[in-house]
C-alpha cells in the first residue's frame, strides 16, 4: 500500500515522468515482494492445498486485475497512462502473480499457459525486458526517419528481423549468462539445518 500511494502522489501529485515511476526501484517493489510471495507459498505444502482448493478465486481475481488494467490504459484522465502508472502497474503485477499460481497449482487445468512456446518465452523474459524498449525506440526512430517511404510489408519486415534479433540476444543471454548463474545460486543450500531431538534426561530419582 506504502508504494501504490506513492506512485500515486510522485504521478498525480508531483507528475514525474512515466520513465521515473515505471523504472525506479522503489516504486516498483510491490511486484517484487509479490514474487517473492509466491516463492514462499508454492514451497508451502499447506498453502498449496489451500489454494489449490480455491483457485477459482485466483482465477477471479486474475480477470478482475485485467479489467483494473484495461479500464487504467482507457480511462478519463486527460492523460490517460497516469492511471496504468499508478494503481495500474500494482494490478499487473498482482494479475500475474496469480496466473503463475494457477499455473503451477493447477497445471492440468492451466495446461494452455505450458505451451512450449509460451516457457520458451517466459524463459528468457528477462532479457527480452531489459533490451525492449532500446530495441523498440531505435526501430521506431529508424522508421520514422529512414523508411518513410517504405511499403507495408517492408516495415513489418524489418519488425519482424527485430523481434527475432530480440529472441536471440535472450536466448544468447539464458545459455551464456543467466542459466549460469542460476546454477551456481543452487549451489547452495538455504533450508534451516534440521534441529537435534534432545532425548529428555530420566530422573534418578
Amino acid at each position: 500500500m506504502v508504494v501504490l500511494a506513492l506512485r500515486c502522489y510522485g504521478t498525480f501529485g508531483l507528475r514525474w515522468s512515466y520513465e521515473r515511476i515505471y523504472t525506479l526501484t522503489f516504486f516498483r517493489i510491490d511486484a517484487l515482494l509479490l514474487g517473492v510471495i509466491c516463492a514462499i507459498l508454492v514451497r508451502s505444502q499447506r498453502a498449496k492445498e489451500i489454494l489449490s482448493r480455491n483457485y477459482r478465486v485466483l482465477a477471479l481475481l486474475a480477470v478482475f486485475c485485467a479489467a483494473i488494467v484495461y479500464h487504467a490504459d482507457y480511462t478519463i484522465f486527460p492523460y490517460h497512462t497516469n492511471a496504468l502508472m499508478s494503481y495500474g502497474l500494482t494490478a499487473v503485477a498482482l494479475m500475474y502473480a496469480c496466473i503463475l499460481l494457477l499455473t503451477v497449482l493447477r497445471p492440468a487445468s492451466f495446461r494452455l499457459l505450458r505451451l512450449l512456446p509460451l516457457t520458451e518465452l517466459g524463459k528468457v523474459s528477462y532479457c527480452l525486458y531489459l533490451i525492449h524498449m532500446i530495441a523498440f525506440d531505435a526501430l521506431r526512430l529508424y522508421l520514422a526517419v529512414y523508411a518513410k517511404h517504405w511499403r507495408a510489408y517492408e516495415r513489418w519486415s524489418l519488425i519482424l528481423f527485430v523481434l527475432f534479433a530480440m529472441f536471440l540476444v535472450a536466448q544468447f543471454s539464458w545459455s551464456f549468462f543467466e542459466s549460469r548463474m542460476l546454477r551456481f545460486g543452487r549451489r547452495f543450500n538455504f533450508n534451516r539445518p534440521a534441529q537435534p531431538q534432545i532425548a529428555p534426561v530420566e530422573s534418578s530419582v
